[in-house]
């Protein structure tokens, strides 16, 4: 006779009395009752519970990148309400190097940040006077609709997920101040990844 492991011995007995005791079986027989009603009760509740752990799971992620362009958004709004803020007078061509300088602090102190503009408006729209970037093939063209520009020359802010190539980039545009006179916007740029 062949002698097997105590441990193997043991998760069999184990096996054994599980099944007998599930399936209401006796010693001598061999699951003469195919499924009793804990067996269909356990097979009737665990799909369902399945389902429930993917639907969860799957909203899970769904709201999580929700929450993350969420707060990339609220960033991207306090880093261009600060920069409204520190620059100088936006329509006087001297400032602009020192414009451009706080700019590239600010795209130097957040990895997330790719782009920041600042324009003017125009009688024909808008106009970028200084502009900076993390890197030149990564720039996007700066398109207002109509309702946008009146958005901000009433001083409300506003932002988009815009899709380039494969990335996907949040724009956060804020209204540029002089004193309380909104003079221009400022636009602030940044990866999710």
């Amino acid at each position: 006779m062949k002698q097997t492991h105590p441990c193997i011995r043991w998760i069999e007995t184990m096996a054994t009395r599980i099944g007998r005791r599930f399936f209401r079986t006796k010693p001598g027989e061999l699951g003469s009752k195919p499924f009793g009603l804990k067996a269909k009760i356990a097979l009737l509740i665990v799909p369902n519970v399945v389902g429930v752990l993917f639907l969860s799971s799957y909203l899970d992620f769904h709201l999580a990148r929700k929450d993350q362009i969420d707060l990339y958004s609220d960033r991207n709004l306090y880093v261009a309400k600060q920069i409204d803020l520190s620059i100088p007078d936006p329509r006087d061509p001297n400032h602009f190097p020192r414009i451009r300088e706080e700019m590239e602090e600010w795209l130097l102190s957040r990895p997330s940040l790719m782009e920041i503009d600042l324009f003017l408006f125009t009688a024909s729209g808008v106009e970028v006077v200084v502009s900076t970037s993390k890197s030149s093939n990564h720039r996007t063209d700066l398109r207002l609709s109509d309702n946008q520009i009146r958005r901000l020359r009433n001083d409300k802010p506003f932002s988009g997920l815009r899709e380039i190539e494969e990335d996907q980039l949040i724009e956060t545009v804020v209204p540029s101040h002089v004193g309380r006179k909104v003079v221009g916007g400022i636009r602030v740029t940044s990866s999710l990844d």
